[in-house]
Parts: C-alpha cells; sequence; structure tokens
C-alpha cells in the first residue's frame, strides 16, 4: 500500500513542485520589467514635451531648424534631435518615420500630420489631451513656436489625417 502511494505522490508532487516555479516566474518577472519599461518611456516623453515648452514664442522662420526660428518640420526635427531621434527634413519625410497611431490612442510627444489636397504639409508635437482639449505644440507660420487646442481650432481639426509616434521602439 505504501508504494502505490509513493508511486502516486512523487509524480503529483514534483508536477506541483515544478509548475508552481514556472508560474511564479512568469507573472512576476515579466510584468515587473514591462512596468518599468512603460514609466520610463513615459518619463521620457515628458521630457520631449518639457523640452518643446522651452521653445514656445521662438519665431517663425521659412526652412528654419534653430531657436532664431523654426519652420513646423525644422522645430520638430530640432526638437528630438536633442534627445537623440533624428527626424526627416520635411514634414512629408517625417510622416513616415515610426509607426502610424490611431488618433484615438495618442500619447505625449507623438507626432501629428496635416494634409490638404491629399498631401502632407503640416507637422506638430501631441501634448495631452484633457478635459476634451486636445493640445498641440508647433511652429506656425504666422505665431511662431505655440501651444493650440485643436478641439477649438477649425483650421487645424479639418485638416488632421493622421499620428506616428517616433519614440516607442
Amino acid at each position: 500500500m505504501k508504494i502505490h502511494w509513493i508511486k502516486f505522490s512523487l509524480p503529483v508532487l514534483l508536477f506541483f513542485l515544478f509548475s508552481s516555479c514556472n508560474a511564479a516566474k512568469s507573472l512576476f518577472s515579466p510584468q515587473d520589467s514591462l512596468e518599468r519599461k512603460d514609466s520610463s518611456e513615459m518619463a521620457f516623453r515628458g521630457k520631449i514635451i518639457d523640452y518643446s515648452k522651452t521653445l514656445l514664442g521662438s519665431r517663425y522662420r521659412s526652412g528654419g531648424k534653430t531657436p532664431k526660428g523654426f519652420d513646423c518640420s525644422g522645430y520638430t526635427g530640432y526638437v528630438y534631435k536633442q534627445f537623440d531621434i533624428k527626424l526627416g527634413a520635411s514634414s512629408r519625410n517625417q510622416a513616415t518615420q515610426g509607426k502610424k497611431k490611431s488618433l484615438k490612442s495618442l500619447e505625449p510627444g507623438d507626432l501629428l500630420f496635416f494634409s490638404s489636397k491629399g498631401r502632407i504639409f503640416h507637422v506638430a508635437i501631441f501634448e495631452k489631451e484633457e478635459d476634451g482639449k486636445f493640445w498641440m505644440i508647433h511652429s506656425a507660420t504666422s505665431l511662431g513656436v505655440v501651444r493650440q487646442d485643436i478641439s477649438n481650432n477649425n483650421y487645424w481639426k479639418k485638416r488632421l489625417k493622421f499620428a506616428r509616434d517616433v519614440i516607442s521602439p
């Protein structure tokens, strides 16, 4: 009787011992690293937004790529260059970089692209959505580098076409 009990109990005991060890690894290790990655990426995105705001008030200059004057793609290129992210020279070039995103799942630092007659003509940095307002930071011809709410601006709202994530790997 004892031998029969040992033959049955030993495999069951070993099964639970090894399966619970594997379960502990899969439950905690990947989740912990995923949370660290998410929080560090969000902190990185926050730094990009904070830096982009330091340039508010810079004047507009066609073809400009420095704080002495920016066009839209010069501004985004300059901001991201400070964080070792190289962007193309024009809004059309930048519109091909990174991963395309739904406008419903934007994160701070995503790039927003605007078009007219089927051509990309403008790029901006998405800052945040708050209280139904959709904030972007960009360099506009008549304003220079400004922060604007797209949801209250028909000109930009009807021309917003898509977004891209150039931050996430």
